[in-house]
């Protein structure tokens, strides 16, 4: 994972355009572009907001290549598979 360090005005859309261009991101609309910034901002207010409360942390946090998922996103994609819907497994003994 990478942590990418603020550059530019804090949360400013420019800022978001470096971190977009540092992870790749393209984005298919100007209404999901808009969409992925709400969600990089929320990540982004969430970093900062820690690193003024712990200061002296062990650890580090900041900006990632999923900083502009939601977090219903990142739960999704990041915490295995989930059925449901209706879909339904069968397992079957071979032999």
């Amino acid at each position: 994972m990478t942590l990418l360090r603020a550059r530019g005005a804090a949360g400013s859309e420019e800022h978001f355009r470096a971190w977009a261009a540092a992870v790749g991101r393209a984005y298919a609309s100007e209404e999901e572009r808009l969409m992925r910034y709400e969600h990089w901002l929320a990540s982004y207010m969430h970093v900062q907001s820690h690193r003024q409360r712990n200061p002296e942390a062990p650890y580090e946090v900041g900006l990632n290549e999923f900083s502009d998922w939601s977090p219903q996103e990142r739960r999704q994609r990041l915490l295995g598979l989930r059925v449901g819907g209706g879909a339904a497994f069968r397992w079957v003994a071979r032999g």
